[in-house]
């Protein structure tokens, strides 16, 4: 069963995540669930929330919906950065509309990240000024969350991602 919740809490972490990027962001369009092709290799790749902040900057959001106690280790950062990464890059230099933007790179979680995660992430940003990479984890989102004011969105995060009834 778990298994099973575990890829339902996925899903929803993507749709909450976009709103909580709505409310932090303001942006003018958000995307979800965007598949995309590099058009040099033709590897593919999803996009899980696309914020056009405005005509210029771009965030490209990667979802990890876990248990609260949980973390998002070496394994899963290293295939963002290392996988997805470049594929989206790629798409963002092909697309007419985007390939002038300002681009940001976050990985967004309800969890934690390993300290390993944070280094592979910080040690990739130290090497290009091409584009900003960055991190959210569970307590920042909610913190963010509860300043929006939406009560829908505050009890929605607490409730499926704060207070899972398996965190321990």
């Amino acid at each position: 069963i778990e298994g099973s919740a575990s890829t339902l809490r996925g899903c929803l972490f993507e749709y909450v995540g976009a709103e909580i990027a709505r409310e932090f962001y303001k942006p003018i369009d958000i995307i979800l669930n965007h598949k995309v092709v590099s058009q040099t290799t033709g590897a593919r790749a999803e996009i899980d929330v696309l914020v056009k902040v405005d005509r210029k900057n771009l965030v490209f959001i990667e979802c990890k919906g876990h248990r609260p106690n949980g973390a998002v280790d070496e394994a899963e950062v290293e295939k963002w950065l290392n996988k997805r990464l470049p594929v989206l890059r790629d798409f963002v230099k092909a697309h007419t509309d985007y390939k002038d933007c300002k681009l940001s790179f976050e990985l967004w979680t309800n969890a934690s990240l390993t300290d390993a995660s944070k280094d592979l992430i910080t040690s990739k940003q130290v090497l290009t000024d091409k584009y900003e990479l960055g991190y959210r984890e569970g307590l920042e989102l909610l913190s963010i969350t509860e300043q929006s004011g939406n009560k829908s969105l505050i009890n929605t995060y607490r409730q499926h991602f704060r207070n899972h009834p398996l965190n321990v």
